[in-house]
């Protein structure tokens, strides 16, 4: 990576840079100011910055669908507490048959799961 140091105490800046310096790579574009020096910029190729954008919108578009899930994960296991608690009355009042629990209370029930496949839902049955 090629570095560019600015000198100048003053800003705005003016940058002559020609186009194979940008071929090389990224050029880092460092201030020195009281002594010490710094990253302020770094310049890239019109196509790496292209590829480096659809990156960025990939990783967000990663951590809002992490975020979503997060929030549908919490409400399952919510769902699966309520199944818990609710177990021995489940057993007692709807033994054999299928039911769908939503919001923690019984959503729904169904004497066998090919009733509730015609309804269009998907049980995991065991007897």
């Amino acid at each position: 990576m090629k570095t560019l140091i600015l000198k100048e105490a003053q800003s705005p800046y003016t940058l002559t840079l020609d186009e194979a310096a940008l071929s090389e790579g990224p050029v880092q574009v460092r201030r020195i100011e009281g002594g010490s020096e710094r990253v302020v910029g770094v310049l890239v190729s019109p196509e790496e910055y292209a590829m480096f954008h659809a990156w960025r919108e990939i990783q967000q578009r990663r951590a809002r669908m992490q975020q979503e899930h997060g929030a549908v994960h919490e409400a399952f296991e919510r769902e699966v507490k309520a199944f818990e608690r609710m177990l021995p009355q489940l057993l007692e009042k709807h033994r054999n048959r299928v039911v769908a629990i939503h919001d923690g209370q019984v959503w729904w029930r169904w004497a066998t799961p090919k009733k509730m496949s015609r309804n269009g839902f998907i049980s995991v049955w065991e007897t």
